[in-house]
């Protein structure tokens, strides 16, 4: 079988993850590794001027494409970039393409054969993270997004949750199947801890949706009360936000700047590192799908603590193997680190059960298998792009 993965800056080297998506996407190629299956991955990208190819895998090579040259990306996926594609579609002639993102980004299907099956996996609900944009330029923009997904919308859909499958299943005549976001082999080694350092770790992109600050200010509380924890924070700012300058001089202020730590962007290498040496992950997120930094923290045996948003309560049975609390409710946030706070026995017993449910729910090698049997019978099955993909009564 033959699969062409479309993806927005698949990073090169690979192990340069600066998102979600582009983590899943490669966790997912590593499952493919042992599987009957030949993969084409064409990363749509900004930093490249010319057309080049790696091998990623022995049945994964990754082609990498100039977006255009237009300052706004819908355009070069309309007018630029989607010729370079119909012409890796004509030259593999792939049984499935598999969009790894939506939004404009499906603009692209106007150019994609028809005749070939179209995936898309819907990592993000676009229309719930644009009423978080502060700014009305920003909700507008993501709102339009929106819009052209549900134009665009391929028949054929993965659903990484129920929450993403309950809020599209109008739009979706199918019975979608619900797959889970993938993890690496990497992190299932990691050792489990043999000691509580109160070592706190925060991994992604740092802006309003994911809501840093309110994990700061519970900081800042529990440092007044003797309950001092380090934060180690990985990701950038969204500069579009303008939430740097927010959390930056809170930080000065309240004076956690010893405790605080932003470290940037790491390789995938270095995260192993930084999981192996952290106690508990924080994801105090406002809205999410299904993070895949939660199935890490999980898949290392770390505790995750994190709020009940989107499809993370399918992702975490509470006091179990991890924690929840509900969004904008600090208190329960500051509750469960007091809890954990020099607490081997409940880190260390949390932290084993997330690495048992992480192998039963995440590991890439199970993730791949549902994902190529889902091709399989799409391939086999007499269903085609024919299908309407808008309806316009909804």
């Amino acid at each position: 079988m033959r699969v062409l993965f479309l993806v927005p800056d698949f990073p090169d080297p690979p192990d340069r993850i600066k998102g979600g998506i582009q983590s899943a996407v490669l966790n997912l190629l590593k499952g493919f590794e042992s599987l009957p299956i030949d993969v084409k991955v064409v990363s749509i990208s900004r930093d490249t001027d010319n057309e080049y190819r790696r091998q990623l895998y022995s049945n994964v090579e990754v082609i990498y494409v100039p977006e255009g040259p237009a300052p706004l990306s819908f355009v070069n996926y309309f007018l630029h970039c989607s010729r370079a594609v119909r012409n890796i579609i004509k030259e593999y002639k792939p049984d499935i393409i598999h969009f790894e993102e939506g939004m404009n980004f499906l603009l692209i299907r106007f150019f994609a054969h028809k005749r070939y099956k179209h995936v898309l996996t819907i990592h993000g609900i676009t229309f719930a993270e644009a009423k978080l944009k502060k700014y009305w330029k920003q909700r507008m923009k993501w709102y339009m997004n929106g819009i052209v997904e549900r134009v665009m919308l391929p028949p054929h859909v993965i659903h990484i949750s129920k929450y993403s499958k309950n809020i599209f299943s109008r739009l979706i005549r199918e019975k979608a199947p619900i797959i889970f976001n993938a993890v690496g082999n990497s992190y299932f080694p990691i050792p489990e801890l043999k000691a509580t350092g109160n070592r706190l770790l925060y991994v992604g992109v740092i802006n309003r949706r994911k809501n840093l600050m309110s994990l700061l200010k519970v900081l800042d509380r529990l440092q007044q009360k003797g309950c001092a924890f380090t934060l180690d924070i990985v990701g950038d700012f969204d500069e579009s936000e303008k939430y740097r300058e927010e959390v930056l001089p809170f930080v000065a202020a309240r004076g956690l700047s010893q405790r605080v730590n932003f470290l940037g962007w790491k390789t995938q290498e270095d995260l192993i590192e930084l999981y192996t040496n952290h106690d508990i992950v924080v994801l105090p997120s406002l809205q999410e799908t299904l993070p895949v930094v939660i199935a890490e923290a999980m898949s290392a045996a770390r505790v995750m603590v994190t709020t009940d948003v989107g499809g993370i309560p399918e992702m975490i049975d509470h006091g179990k193997d991890g924690f929840i609390y509900q969004k904008h409710q600090e208190d329960q946030l500051e509750g469960i680190l007091m809890e954990l706070f020099n607490n081997h026995e409940l880190v260390s017993e949390v932290g084993a059960a997330a690495r048992r449910s992480a192998n039963r729910k995440f590991h890439c090698r199970v993730i791949a298998e549902k994902t190529f049997n889902y091709y399989q019978l799409l391939h086999l099955s007499e269903s085609g792009e024919s299908e309407s993909v808008f309806n316009p009564s909804v």
